[in-house]
């Protein structure tokens, strides 16, 4: 049975002993997800404070647009937009409009489905403030629904659902992108542990990774290029040891190692220019082996690792793929 519940209060769904606590108040964000007496959501405030202010935390919704847009003025579809002249708008550090309109957007029709879900949602055009931020007359529905598959809990919040309702209005792209989201299966058994401890095996590597570098474009006798191949060796077999990573770390060190023996070879020979040409490889080698344990890089191995723990997904959306769009004909 379908339950109208006020805008202004929040509530909280339940299933498979796990609680999903909506604030329609402030933005319809999850303020609280808690599986048993785990919390799972982080706020970066008490509850009321950050409730006062438009903060992200918790699970927010972020539309028309998240993250940050590159300025106040822009054309779409034909109509032009001024957003400085948008009171109350969210903005970085920068001044930049970011994370949408509805951070704290109070003006929600919500319904319960059932105890473990429901959905809230808005009619654009009857809200002269979006229509002038956000110019196309549509109805945004959210959905958030509690369910267990194969006895684990699984949650489909923020399944976001628009649909276009004039004639003459352009239907809503998406730009490609990825997120970190919350498990949906519980991770590995001692994966903080192992985490802890590649992170930190990693981080330990990138100044002696750096180093080898810097005195492989120095090397000009044998035994010096020989001392780059071993300390090569040495810093891709402890990489190796983070399995995120091991494959890259093993096949950079063995293209450094196969580099040092060809130079090391023509120091016997009397051909300056091949030698020269050899060494350069040893430099470009090494150098590609650091590139695995720069901060970039090892951020990217880190989430990977995550990920392949169970410690956090991941979700993709491709240039132009919807969510899930409403049309005349239905969903």
């Amino acid at each position: 049975m379908i339950t109208h519940l006020p805008g202004d209060t929040p509530f909280t769904l339940r299933a498979h002993g796990t609680d999903l606590t909506i604030e329609p108040q402030a933005g319809c964000v999850a303020t609280s997800w808690r599986l048993g007496a785990r919390e799972l959501l982080a706020l970066p405030a008490p509850r009321e404070a950050f409730l006062k202010s438009a903060r992200t935390g918790g699970i927010p919704l972020l539309y028309p647009y998240a993250n940050r847009l590159r300025t106040d003025r822009f054309t779409a579809a034909g109509r032009e937009v001024n957003l400085a002249l948008q009171p109350d708008l969210k903005r970085d550090g920068n001044g930049l409009p970011i994370h949408g309109l509805l951070l704290r957007w109070n003006q929600w029709s919500v319904e319960r489905l059932d105890d473990s879900s429901a959905r809230a949602s808005i009619a654009w055009a009857e809200h002269a403030s979006l229509m002038r931020a956000f110019p196309f007359k549509h109805t945004l529905r959210v959905m958030w629904e509690l369910a267990a598959i194969d006895g684990v809990v699984n949650a489909t919040g923020g399944r976001v659902a628009a649909a276009v309702t004039g004639g003459d209005d352009a239907e809503l792209a998406y730009d490609r992108c990825s997120q970190a989201v919350l498990p949906w299966r519980p991770p590995a058994a001692g994966w903080e542990a192992t985490f802890v401890g590649d992170a930190r095996a990693l981080r330990d590597l990138v100044e002696p990774a750096r180093r080898l570098a810097d005195d492989a474009r120095r090397v000009e006798s044998e035994p010096a290029v020989r001392a780059v191949g071993e300390r090569a060796r040495e810093i891709a077999d402890s990489a190796a040891r983070c399995h995120t990573i091991a494959h890259a770390a093993r096949e950079a060190g063995g293209a450094v190692q196969s580099c040092v023996d060809a130079a090391a070879a023509l120091f016997s020979q009397s051909d300056p220019t091949q030698l020269q040409a050899a060494l350069g490889k040893v430099r470009a080698a090494a150098e590609r082996l650091a590139s695995h344990l720069q901060p970039h890089a090892l951020e990217a191995a880190i989430m990977a690792s995550l990920r392949s723990s169970g410690a956090l997904g991941a979700r993709r959306y491709a240039a132009g793929q919807p969510l899930t769009v409403r049309t005349a004909g239905g969903w």
